[in-house]
């Protein structure tokens, strides 16, 4: 079990990391999948420069906070994104209507807080969550 803190940050880490690689070279795949075909090019250079930028950010902090030996924060700093958009996705589909992509989303997001939070429980549980264990 003592391994699972570590597991967690590394797959979030990677997540986060090819998210950020897939919406910073194919913006499109992000547009087309949400139905829409037709926009301006700068949105593209928007999605690029926001989700994968953000998404990179996130993956960069873990990263420092895993090499500082601090896996509590890393873990926070990965989960709780993923905790927020989960339920901006259901706040949005009962005000917006229901997408099934949207559900999909939220489901692996919650599904990743979950995880990072389990990992989080165990080091509190071994008192010492600034420690990789």
């Amino acid at each position: 079990m003592k391994i699972l803190p570590t597991l967690a940050t590394w797959v979030t880490i990677l997540v986060w990391t090819a998210m950020a690689v897939w919406l910073g070279f194919w913006p499109d795949e992000l547009l087309s999948a949400f139905g829409v075909h037709e926009y301006p090019p700068p949105i593209r250079t928007e999605i690029r420069a926001f989700y994968g930028g953000v998404q990179l950010a996130i993956a960069t902090l873990m990263l420092i906070y895993w090499i500082r030996r601090d896996l509590f924060t890393s873990l926070l700093i990965g989960g709780l994104p993923l905790g927020l958009s989960a339920l901006g996705r259901i706040v949005g589909m009962a005000w917006d209507g229901f997408s099934l992509l949207h559900l999909i989303l939220a489901i692996l997001e919650f599904s990743g807080i979950l995880f990072c939070f389990l990992g989080i429980r165990i080091l509190l549980k071994t008192n010492c969550p600034a420690k990789l264990g």
